[in-house]
């Protein structure tokens, strides 16, 4: 199969690209699972490190920024390299720094580590949806965005649960060496089951390497001011202020180059597509919703509450618990519901759970989290194959790698910038709560990051009633 081939009518993949197509699943959820794994175990990591309560997050945020920079690279890198070459390089790459993480013993080895893992595992997320629209006809690729939209949640939401579990049983280093096992065994399987595309080794010396660095300075610079500028007093910090620049220019270069460069290293052809854009303007949204609700939540649960790693864990897991349960109703909805009101279902349900939450303090139990946690079930669990369908719908197939790594990078930056951001609102909603002299500060000012979240889903349910209607594709 071309790169650019498209499976005919009704014609689906054969066992052994279906059992590549799985282990492509198992790594996509390795690399998502790796976000969060973490979230319960925050503070015997800061602990082990000797870390202050406010550089913790950078476990979590070195991990996306080295995300958000692989991300957009898969689609030039998978037409150099293929599928197959780089899922096995990026999940053996994958493996090498999970041991990194487990044996670092400071903070700044800890925050190199996890960006170097986050790294390679962000071609692993893209991978999956390429194969999607390279594998499955249109009938079917409601039903097979389901299969990775089980994966891509279940990994976020059970991470905690996984996580607390693990560090109380073993230690926080083992949340990085389970990695290490299921890795050669995917490796195997997709070096001899890949094989939906090939190499081209001569674009190699088409790599936009100025493009690159462009890229690397503006999302990561950004990342960093909004992480680090309430620790450094914002632009009274030279820090802050020469990052800010060196982020500002970096943009304005890299959008010049995207524009004129012959070989971009982005093509940015796919947001030609209006839907696209609308697509992933929402997907900014999963990112916000996905792991700007779970860090909070989290961190809520740790800061506040005193909750151990165990109990968030298991808070967390009725998240999972009620994803898994729904997994037969999102396959059968996906193929035949339209996706607008799907989209609609999901905001909805959002918009429920950031109002409830945002009602959080230091009274609450843990079955105070039940009501919320199902309602965010139900969001995450839907709203995932209407976005992908609504911004794939119009994409040619020679598109799909670098519109599947827009995407996913945009997913992934709101994700990033959510947990950044967030954290950066609540030490400021805190200092001003206190000013004004209220009783239990923090936990006001994480109602206050709960209403913010509440806000942008409700702007989001607000625009899908504009949204174009989709003819679905017979079965």
């Amino acid at each position: 199969m071309s790169n650019d081939a498209a499976p005919a009518a009704g014609q689906m993949p054969s066992r052994r690209q279906m059992l590549g197509f799985g282990a492509l699943g198992l790594g996509m959820f390795l690399a998502i699972l790796n976000v969060q794994i973490v979230a319960a175990s925050l503070g015997p990591i800061r602990d082990g490190l000797k870390a202050s309560a406010d550089q913790i997050s950078w476990v979590q945020t070195s991990y996306l920024i080295g995300e958000v920079l692989m991300i957009p690279l898969t689609g030039m890198l998978t037409r150099i390299l293929s599928s197959r070459y780089l899922f096995v390089l990026s999940a053996g790459g994958f493996a090498l720094s999970s041991i990194g993480c487990a044996l670092a013993s400071s903070m700044e080895a800890m925050v190199a580590a996890r960006a170097i893992q986050g790294f390679m595992g962000g071609s692993m997320v893209p991978a999956i949806f390429v194969a999607v629209f390279r594998l499955f006809p249109d009938g079917r690729r409601g039903a097979a965005m389901a299969a990775v939209t089980v994966l891509g949640t279940l990994a976020p939401t059970f991470g905690p649960t996984l996580g607390g579990l693990v560090t109380a049983a073993l230690s926080w280093h083992w949340l990085f060496l389970i990695n290490v096992f299921p890795a050669p065994l995917i490796m195997l399987i997709g070096w001899r089951t890949i094989d939906w595309d090939k190499p081209d080794w001569s674009l190699a010396r088409h790599i936009d390497l100025t493009g690159t660095v462009l890229l690397t300075l503006a999302l990561g610079g950004g990342i960093y001011v909004l992480e680090e500028g309430h620790r450094h007093g914002w632009f009274g910090s030279v820090t802050i202020t020469i990052s800010s620049a060196v982020a500002l220019v970096a943009s304005l270069l890299l959008a010049f180059r995207l524009r004129y460069a012959r070989y971009p290293v982005v093509d940015m052809a796919p947001f030609r597509q209006p839907l696209f854009i609308i697509g992933s303007a929402y997907s900014v949204l999963i990112g916000i919703g996905l792991f700007g609700t779970v860090f909070l939540q989290v961190l809520f649960m740790d800061m506040v509450l005193h909750f151990d790693p165990v109990t968030i864990g298991v808070v967390m897991g009725i998240s999972g618990l009620a994803q898994f349960f729904l997994t037969p109703l999102v396959g059968w909805a996906s193929d035949r519901v339209e996706p607008r009101l799907l989209l609609g279902l999901a905001l909805a349900c959002f918009v429920a759970a950031a109002w409830w939450l945002a009602g959080v303090g230091p009274g609450w139990g843990q079955g105070d989290f039940i009501g919320p946690q199902v309602l965010r079930a139900i969001a995450i669990s839907f709203i995932f194959p209407p976005v992908s369908l609504i911004t794939f719908a119009r994409i040619a197939p020679r598109l799909v790698p670098d519109a599947s790594g827009i995407y996913n990078l945009v997913r992934m930056l709101g994700g990033a910038v959510a947990i950044a951001g967030l954290n950066s609102m609540i030490s400021l909603r805190e200092v001003a709560h206190r000013a004004a002299g209220q009783a239990d500060a923090l936990a006001l000012a994480f109602q206050d990051a709960f209403l913010l979240i509440f806000a942008l889903c409700v702007l989001a349910l607000l625009a899908c009633c504009f949204l174009p209607s989709l003819k679905r594709s017979a079965s």
